[in-house]
This record gives structure tokens, sequence and C-alpha cells, in this order.
């Protein structure tokens, strides 16, 4: 994210989102008193709304710009990364990834993962760790559940890539048939539909680090709601929206 502070227009978008908000808070409390709406923008109450919202705007503009911070460098950053404990970190999408790779490297327990595919969405989607204790019953005995469950169970012996120990069941890049659904007016791509027989490779978190940090790094949106890693043992990589 870029910081743009003191910039001309946005001191005109704050002094006109001002003026009209402290006119329509002066016509309501003209019309209460009055039972009229109507008033000159001479008016003292008026003047002192709209330098009391413009004042508001600007403080609150600033108090978000010192709080939305990436703790590692301090850039401006909308990006948040949830730990294992419920522990949250806010990151810009640089050391968001660092970060990631790092947990996700380090993470031995048995997982299935799905490529989240990111780098060709927008929207408030989510990267998200479901640790396999706590999904609902009745997701696991879903066709999806099902799906994940059996990839889970697979996994066994060496890596596909390398002389590691499997621990990880990949849903790679193109493997994956997602579902359209309707939200908020609007088409997204959400849960797999696990209709077709899914093909996936028994992998280790190392060889496909770099491939879910490219889709990662890629996402043209934010993660407000986090990137939620692994945590309560065996589980399931999976990106959902927001």
């Amino acid at each position: 994210m870029n910081e743009k502070r003191n910039s001309p227009a946005l001191f005109l978008y704050f002094g006109i989102s001002a003026f009209l908000t402290a006119a329509v808070l002066r016509f309501a409390i003209e019309y209460l008193q009055t039972g009229k709406a109507g008033f000159s923008i001479n008016d003292r109450i008026f003047v002192t709304l709209a330098i009391g919202v413009f004042l508001v705007l600007i403080f609150g503009r600033y108090l978000a710009s010192y709080i939305l911070r990436c703790s590692v460098c301090g850039k401006l950053s909308q990006d948040v990364m949830i730990f294992k404990g419920g522990r949250s970190g806010r990151f810009c999408r640089e050391h968001l990834i660092e970060r990631f790779r790092n947990e996700f490297t380090a993470c031995s327990d048995r997982m299935v993962v799905i490529y989240p595919s990111l780098e060709m969405k927008t929207g408030p989607y989510v990267y998200e760790y479901r640790a396999i204790g706590d999904i609902p019953e009745k997701f696991l005995q879903s066709r999806f559940g099902r799906t994940m469950m059996k990839a889970l169970l697979s996994i066994e012996g060496k890596c596909a890539r390398c002389s590691r120990d499997a621990t990880v069941a990949y849903f790679g890049p193109g493997n994956t048939l997602w579902e359209f659904v309707g939200m908020r007016g609007k088409q997204w791509d959400d849960v797999p539909n696990m209709e077709m027989p899914a093909i996936f490779r028994l992998t280790c978190p190392f060889c496909i680090a770099d491939e879910l940090c490219f889709s990662l790094s890629r996402f043209d949106g934010v993660f407000s709601e986090g990137i939620i890693l692994p945590h309560n043992g065996s589980g399931i990589f999976v990106p959902r929206l927001g």
C-alpha cells in the first residue's frame, strides 16, 4: 500500500465529506427543532459540525495509518496472519509471504493442501488451515470432505519431488474445479467441486512452498481476515471467501 500523506486531493476529499456530513446533521437538528429543514452555511452550529467532522476524519486517517502497519518494516498494510494459538500479526505482503513460508515449511503434521489460485482472483478471500478435529462432521461427510479425508489418509512414503518424508497431499494448479457462488451481488469462486476425480501428489512442504507463495504474493486483494497457519494437528489448507 502506498502512503500519500498530506495529499491535497485527500484533504479536499475530507473537506467535501465533512461539509456534506455536517449539512445532513444540521438539517436533521433544524428539522427536529423547528419542523423545517433549512439553514445557512454561516450558521455557527453548521460550521462547528463541519470542523469537527473534518478533524475526526483527519485524526481517524492518521490513527489508522499508525495502527495498520507491518510489524516488521512499518509499511502500511491490511494483510493479517493468524498464528497457532490465535495470535495475529499484521504484515506487508513481502513479510507476510516470508512468515508464511517459514511457518508452512516448519509444519510436520500431515495435511491436505489445495493450491489457492489467488493470482487469478480478486475479492474477500482467506487462505485457511482447518484442523481435522475442528471440522464439523457434516462437512467431513460431504463429497468434498470425503475426498479430503481420503487424500489425508493416503499420505505415506517419500515426497514425489525429493527424498524427504511425504507429509502433504497436494492438489496443485489446475487440479481443482471451483464452483461459482453468488455473494454481495457478484460471482465468486468458492469451495471446490469434487464431483470429478481430483488428482493430488504426495509431497513435502518444502517442495510446494514456492508455488503457494507465488499465488499468495500475486493476490490482487487483501488478507484482512488472515492467512490462518497450521494448528491443532493434521488438517486442510484451503482458500475460501472471507
